[in-house]
């Protein structure tokens, strides 16, 4: 699939479309990193399978957005703040 991002969401749309009347037909769709978010969209629920590619990009992808967020909330919210004296001395 050499789509742009623009043009995955109305493509895997379309094809979701075509396929969703037929009987027994199979279709994984694989594409490119770019075009990942409007293809997720698209598909959502139409029954057509991600490549693994993509699948294992997304996951990746979403523990490194899930790590970032958690380095910010704890730089935000522990700076600076303490357990208590009994405690910290205890760790």
């Amino acid at each position: 699939m050499f789509k742009g991002p623009s043009e995955a969401g109305s493509f895997c749309a379309g094809l979701a479309a075509r396929l969703a009347g037929l009987d027994g037909a199979r279709a994984c769709v694989c594409p490119p990193y770019v075009s990942l978010a409007g293809a997720v969209q698209a598909l959502a629920g139409s029954g057509i399978e991600m490549g693994a590619a993509p699948r294992v990009a997304l996951a990746v992808l979403f523990f490194v957005v899930s790590g970032a967020i958690g380095i910010w909330l704890y730089r935000r919210y522990r700076h600076g703040k303490t357990l208590g004296d009994e405690v910290e001395k205890a760790i």
